[in-house]
């Protein structure tokens, strides 16, 4: 294999390890007015939170063992109706406070989400500012926050 060339995860391990950090994600405190929570690949309406996939979970080291370590890259969006400036700096900072909150749990907390049997998520960390991304024709906005979730895997 090419040293530039990604290792993938396997199908399942990917799709269960995205349904487990949504369902982490979700327990998050906080939301914005009228986000009742995070969707997976999907914004909705005016209002709405999602949680996408930047590219499937590849292995970023592998060990003799069988074991490696993996990371999974995500983008979440938040869809609003914004009124102006104050509106868009109060949806920058939604998407902030949750990168902030799941940084905060996946570290100091040693909370990570649970991934499965053999699985151990590391860390889930903000790898970018959150940015508007679209304008769209509705009146909406859509703003990005990009981050990873590293783990490992311990056959």
């Amino acid at each position: 294999m090419n040293e530039n060339e990604k290792n993938y995860v396997p199908g399942p391990e990917q799709d269960y390890v995205a349904r487990a950090l949504l369902n982490w994600l979700n327990e998050y405190p906080d939301f914005p007015e009228r986000v009742t929570g995070i969707e997976s690949e999907y914004l909705s309406g005016k209002t709405s939170m999602g949680l996408f996939a930047i590219e499937a979970a590849y292995k970023t080291a592998e060990y003799i063992s069988g074991a490696y370590e993996a990371q999974y890259q995500f983008a979440l969006q938040y869809r609003v109706a914004t009124s102006g400036s104050v509106a868009r700096l109060a949806a920058v900072e939604a998407l902030g406070a949750i990168a902030s909150w799941a940084e905060w749990r996946s570290g100091e907390m040693d909370d990570p989400p649970e991934i499965g049997a053999g699985k151990r998520a590391a860390s889930v960390e903000r790898t970018s500012p959150a940015v508007m991304v679209a304008r769209n024709a509705d009146g909406s906005e859509d703003y990005q926050i990009l981050m990873v979730m590293a783990y490992s895997v311990n056959p």
